[in-house]
C-alpha cells in the first residue's frame, strides 16, 4: 500500500503532467528558459493546502513559524496555527496580514499579552478591536493600542489619565498627538519619560516648551534641544548648561549638535580629553570660521583639515597658519603641510627651501645606517612628501633622486609635475616598486615606456601596457608578451586593432592562468564559448559560468552535475536555469542547494511542494517561506 508520502507526490506528479501537456497543446514555452510566469500550474488546491498543513506541523519551530507568517497560508491552516501551544507560533500569525478578522478577534483576547500586542499592531486589525484593547490589563499592550491611527482623539484623551506611567509616556511621545489639552496636562506628569515626551513632541505649544526649559532633568533638557520648535536662545543656553555637565555623553551630546554656540564649544575643547568633541564640532558646517582657527591653533587635526580645505579663509590667513605650523609643530604637523593639496604654492616653494637649507647634509643619507639621529627616523616621510608635492623646487627633486631611501624616491614617482630627466634616471632604478610607478606615471615619454616595456619583472610590463602614452606599436609587441594578463589588458585597449583582438581571443583562450581564461569569458560573454568552456578544469571558471544568467541551458545541465558544490549551488541560483535542472538540484545530496532551487525566483510549485517534505529543516523551511 501507498503512505501518505507516496499518494501525495503521485498527485503531483500527474497534475504535473496533465498540465504540461495542456501547455504543449496550446503552443509550448517560449524559448529555452521557463519561468514562473511562463508556466502557471494550476494545482488542486487541496493538495497545497495539505502541504500548507503538513508544514504547519512540522517538528521545526522555525519551519511553522515561517508558514504562519505567509501570506499564502489557507484560513484553515491559520485558524489551526492560531491554536498553537507556542506563544511564537500565535504572534506570527496575529501579525500575518492575510489572518482573517474573525482569527484576529479570537487572538485579541489571548491569555499572552504578547500575542494581544502583536494583533494590535497589526494594520489590518478593524477599530473594533483597537478600542476593545484599550481596556487590556497589560500597560505595554495599552501603550501600543494608544499610538494607534484607528484610535479616536477622545479615547486618547481619556487614556492620559492612565494609571500606568508607561502607557501615558506612549501618549506624550506619539507626535501624531496634537490636542493641546492633553499635551498641557502631560507636561506636568510626576513622571520624567511623559515630560520628557512633551519635550520632543512638535505639536507641544512653545509656552509649554519655555516652562519646561526650568525642569532639573537631563534627559528633558536633551529633548527640548532637539524640538524644532524651542525657541533659540532657550537651546542655546540649554546647550552652554549641558557643556558644563561631567557625564562624557551629556557632553557627546552638546558636541553634536548643530546649533552649539561658541561659549559652549569652548568650554568642551578645554575638558581633559577634548579630541572627540572638537572634532564633531569642528565638522559642524554652523562652526564659525573664527571657532574653527581656535581649534586650529589648539592642535586639533579635523580643524586643520578643514582649514586646509576651508575657501573661506583669507589665502594669506592660511599661509601664515600653515608656515607656522610648519616650522612649530612635531613632525606629523610638517608632514600634514607637505602632504595637503590645500597648502598653496607660495607656502611649500618657502618651508622647502628652508627645510633643505638647514637639513642639507642629513637627508643624503638616508637609507644608510645612522644610529641615534632623530631626523632619519622620522623624516623620511616628510621628504618623500617633498618629492610628491608638484610645488617643490626642481633643485631638490633632483637631490631627492640621488637619495639612498627607496620610499624617497617612491615619492618622486607620485609627483605629477616630474621633469623628464628625472623620471629617466628612476626609470634604471634598482627598486623594483619604483619601476613599477615609473611605469605607470603620465609624463613618462615614449623612449621611457619602450625600455621599460622590455622590463624583466611582469608587473613593471603590465603597467606599461596600461599606460595610455604607450605607442602603439609597444602595445603590438606587447601582445606577444608571455604574460596572459598583460594581453588581457592589451585586448581592452580601445586602440588595437580588431585582426590583433582576433588573435588575442584565440591566446586567451588557452591562457594557462584560470583567472585570465575567466576574464575573457567574461569580457566576450559568448553563449557558445560559455557552453564550451563549461567543462574547463577550473573550479572559478565553470563556476562563474554556472551563475551566468546568459548561460545556455546545454551549459547549466553539464554544471548541475559538477562535482563541486560551489558550481551546483551557482546553478541552482541562476535564474536561467531550466525546469529540469531546477527539479534535478531539487534533490542534490547538498541541503544548501537544495535551498537555492527553493529561493530561486523560477522555482516553480511542483518542485517546491516535493520539497516541502525534505529530510532537511532548512529546507523545508525555505519552501514554507517561498510557497
Amino acid at each position: 500500500m501507498y503512505n501518505k508520502k507516496g499518494i501525495l507526490l503521485i498527485s503531483i506528479s500527474i497534475i504535473f503532467l496533465a498540465t504540461m501537456a495542456s501547455l504543449l497543446y496550446f503552443g509550448g514555452t517560449r524559448g529555452g528558459h521557463q519561468s514562473k510566469e511562463d508556466i502557471v500550474l494550476d494545482y488542486d488546491q487541496s493538495i497545497v493546502n495539505e502541504v500548507f498543513r503538513n508544514l504547519a506541523h512540522d517538528e521545526n519551530l522555525n519551519v511553522v513559524k515561517a508558514i504562519a507568517s505567509n501570506l499564502n497560508t489557507p484560513a484553515s491552516v491559520l485558524e489551526e496555527l492560531a491554536e498553537s501551544d507556542n506563544v511564537d507560533i500565535r504572534e506570527s500569525v496575529a501579525r500575518n496580514l492575510a489572518t482573517p478578522i474573525y482569527l484576529m478577534e479570537k487572538l485579541s483576547k489571548d491569555d499572552d499579552p504578547q500575542v494581544r500586542r502583536a494583533v494590535i499592531s497589526n494594520r489590518i486589525t478593524p477599530q473594533t478591536i483597537i478600542i476593545e484593547a484599550t481596556k487590556d490589563d497589560d500597560p505595554n499592550a495599552r501603550s501600543v493600542v494608544f499610538v494607534s491611527d484607528a484610535l479616536p482623539q477622545s479615547m486618547i484623551v481619556e487614556a492620559s489619565n492612565d494609571e500606568d506611567p508607561s502607557v501615558r509616556a506612549s501618549i506624550a511621545w506619539d507626535f501624531n498627538v496634537s490636542t493641546t489639552d492633553i499635551l498641557e496636562k502631560l507636561f506636568k506628569d510626576d513622571d520624567p519619560n511623559v515630560r520628557s515626551g512633551v519635550a520632543r513632541n512638535p505639536n507641544t505649544p512653545v509656552d509649554i516648551l519655555i516652562e519646561l526649559s526650568k525642569d532639573e532633568n537631563i534627559a528633558i533638557k536633551k529633548c527640548l534641544v532637539k524640538n524644532k520648535n524651542t525657541p533659540i536662545d532657550i537651546v542655546k543656553n540649554l546647550l552652554i548648561e549641558l557643556s558644563k555637565n561631567e557625564d562624557y555623553y551629556v557632553r557627546e551630546f552638546v558636541a553634536q549638535d548643530k546649533n552649539v554656540p561658541e561659549e559652549a564649544a569652548l568650554i568642551l575643547c578645554n575638558v581633559e580629553k577634548p579630541l572627540a568633541f572638537c572634532n564633531y564640532i569642528a565638522e559642524n558646517t554652523n562652526t564659525s570660521t573664527d571657532l574653527l582657527l581656535k581649534l586650529f591653533e589648539k592642535r586639533n587635526v579635523k580643524a586643520r583639515e578643514l582649514v586646509f580645505e576651508s575657501s573661506d579663509i583669507e589665502e594669506n590667513i592660511k599661509e601664515e597658519l600653515f608656515i607656522k605650523l610648519f616650522e612649530e609643530g612635531d613632525e606629523y604637523d610638517k608632514e600634514l603641510v607637505v602632504s595637503n593639496s590645500g597648502t598653496s604654492e607660495n607656502v611649500i616653494v618657502k618651508i622647502a627651501n628652508d627645510f633643505f637649507r638647514d637639513n642639507k647634509e642629513k637627508y643624503k643619507y638616508m637609507g644608510q645606517v645612522y644610529p641615534g639621529d632623530h631626523f632619519l627616523g622620522y623624516y623620511r616621510y616628510i621628504l618623500s612628501d617633498f618629492a610628491a608635492n608638484p610645488y617643490t623646487p626642481t633643485y631638490i627633486l633632483e637631490e631627492l633622486s640621488d637619495c639612498k631611501d627607496d620610499y624617497i624616491r617612491e615619492g618622486l614617482t607620485r609627483n605629477p609635475n616630474l621633469q623628464d630627466d628625472i623620471i629617466k634616471k628612476i626609470a634604471d632604478d634598482e627598486s623594483l616598486r619604483i619601476r613599477i610607478f615609473t611605469a605607470s606615471h603620465l609624463n613618462a615619454k615614449e623612449d621611457i615606456l619602450r625600455k621599460l616595456s622590455q622590463d624583466e619583472n611582469e608587473e613593471v610590463r603590465r603597467y606599461v601596457a596600461k599606460n595610455p602614452n604607450t605607442p602603439i606599436d609597444v602595445l603590438e609587441e606587447l601582445s606577444n608578451d608571455e604574460s596572459g594578463r598583460i594581453k588581457l589588458i592589451i585586448f581592452q585597449n580601445e586602440n588595437i586593432s580588431e585582426d590583433i583582438k582576433s588573435k588575442l581571443i584565440t591566446k586567451l583562450l588557452k591562457d594557462e592562468d584560470e583567472y585570465v581564461r575567466q576574464d575573457i569569458l567574461e569580457l566576450l560573454n559568448i553563449p557558445d564559448l560559455l557552453e564550451e568552456f563549461s567543462t574547463d578544469p577550473s573550479v572559478d571558471v565553470r563556476e562563474y559560468i554556472a551563475s551566468n544568467p546568459n548561460a545556455p541551458t546545454k551549459a547549466l545541465e553539464v554544471l548541475a552535475g559538477d562535482s563541486n558544490t560551489l558550481v551546483r549551488r551557482a546553478v541552482a541560483s541562476n535564474p536561467g536555469a531550466s525546469l529540469d535542472i531546477l527539479r534535478k538540484l531539487s534533490q542534490d545530496e547538498k541541503s544548501w542547494i537544495r535551498e537555492d532551487v527553493c529561493k530561486n525566483s523560477n522555482a516553480p510549485m511542483e518542485i517546491l511542494l516535493d520539497m516541502s517534505e525534505d529530510e532537511d529543516r532548512g529546507v523545508r523551511e525555505c519552501v514554507a517561506d517561498n510557497l
